[in-house]
């Protein structure tokens, strides 16, 4: 079969290597600076109220941490409650800091559809007990979050909104958050909106700003040691990411991982490896965030993220259009609207790990990982249930990839090959 000639481009987290990160000011700041704190936190506070129509946001070192202080503080508030319900398929920090706060999770199966929690599983679970919900955004915007919205509302029950996968959407600028709701905001090495780490917490409840404050007043500065550790990580990232060495030294290496030794290095691309069961909060959580991470954030919030996601819906919708006639393949539902992001596109097929070496030597970038499983991990046996379809879109998901600058060429020879690899097997 002919194809033209492949443009490779990476396979590792390649959301993680979106942006540039300016590391000549970060040597400068830890040398001769001293490494400033939070100068410029009611800066970016006051943008993010603005943009997300918030009364109240905090700007935080981590997205995680947000999830702490959340429920620690709902569980303060209401001692006789601690079960949150909760989609397993996210990263294994989150279920973390559910427990650290003094939380219960409630793991609860996903929606093949559109991979969230539905508002019917929220019902079956919901009890006497039950805190709080926790719902996790990827791709589409789902209709289930009204629903959901409306049924918490009308318990009285918190509704945390994770959304840092979809900075972008439009859901986040036009739709009012309620007294009973939060989002988080994730400004991490992955996200449209990125620095080394970072993120937020929006809401318009001003009792809860009022519980919050203690909480804030007493995090610490971040360690210079800890910054720079984070540093070393992406400048890692970016050296192996660069685009020559990428292409004649970094994928070679990846590819013959992946062709000779599959079953030994299939996690390669896992961008939240080796889970752990914290038994108290790690103290470099808790830190305030540092104005090198607020000026990424800024400079990055004021660029135009909405053409980078306008360019990856139509990547998404290219797949889509050249693959959704295939029929071992199941997609999510297909929409493309303002409303959704498509960090990258998921598919769904019984022959993955095949399919997967398939693109992988034929010089394609593609990816078996999306988010944890965190209901098969050992650590988090206790709260374990059978969940069929999480563990059936563990098994069968494909991630293609759909950043900005990803060539149109390669998206459509992707899609020639993966109509002959079906014609072919």
């Amino acid at each position: 079969m002919k194809m033209s000639k492949c443009k490779i481009s990476n396979i590792m987290p390649r959301q993680m290597l979106y942006g540039s990160f300016n590391f000549v000011r970060l040597f400068f700041d830890l040398v001769f600076k001293k490494f400033k704190i939070t100068k410029n936190e009611g800066l970016i506070e006051d943008k993010i109220k603005k943009e997300f129509l918030c009364n109240f946001t905090n700007i935080l070192n981590h997205e995680r941490i947000g999830i702490y202080l959340i429920i620690k503080n709902l569980i303060e508030k209401e001692p006789n409650k601690n079960e949150v319900i909760m989609s397993p398929y996210t990263i294994w920090d989150v279920v973390n800091m559910v427990i650290l706060a003094g939380g219960k999770p409630v793991f609860v199966d996903i929606e093949e559809k559109d991979l969230v929690i539905s508002c019917h599983s929220i019902q079956k679970n919901f009890n006497n007990k039950t805190l709080a919900v926790i719902f996790t955004h990827y791709q589409i915007l789902s209709d289930e979050i009204f629903l959901i919205k409306k049924f918490l509302n009308e318990k009285k029950c918190f509704l945390l909104e994770d959304c840092a996968i979809i900075n972008g959407s439009s859901y986040l600028y036009k739709d009012k958050i309620k007294d009973n709701e939060f989002r988080l905001l994730s400004f991490g090495r992955s996200k449209f909106v990125s620095s080394i780490s970072g993120g937020a917490i929006l809401y318009n409840n001003e009792n809860f700003y009022k519980l919050l404050e203690k909480d804030l007043l007493n995090l610490k500065n971040p360690s210079i040691a800890w910054i720079f550790n984070y540093f070393l990580k992406t400048l890692k990232l970016k050296i192996i990411s660069n685009k020559i060495i990428f292409k004649y030294f970094s994928f070679w290496i990846i590819k013959f991982l992946h062709l000779y030794f599959f079953e030994k290095y299939s996690r390669l691309g896992d961008n939240d490896p080796d889970p752990i069961c914290h038994k108290k909060i790690p103290n470099l959580y808790m830190c305030k965030i540092s104005d090198y991470q607020i000026d990424n954030i800024l400079f990055k919030m004021n660029r135009n993220v909405y053409d980078d996601k306008e360019k990856r819906l139509k990547n998404a919708e290219c797949y889509y259009k050249n693959l959704n006639k295939i029929e071992n393949i199941r997609f999510l539902k297909p929409s493309f609207e303002e409303k959704d992001t498509h960090v990258n596109f998921p598919i769904f097929c019984e022959d993955r790990d095949k399919l997967y070496k398939f693109l992988i030597a034929n010089n394609y970038d593609c990816s078996t990982y999306f988010y944890k499983n965190c209901n098969s991990l050992k650590i988090f046996e206790n709260f374990s249930k059978n969940l069929p379809n999480i563990k059936k879109i563990e098994e069968t998901i494909l991630i293609l990839p759909t950043y900005p600058n990803y060539p149109k060429e390669n998206i459509l020879n992707i899609c020639k090959l993966i109509n002959y690899f079906y014609k072919k097997f």
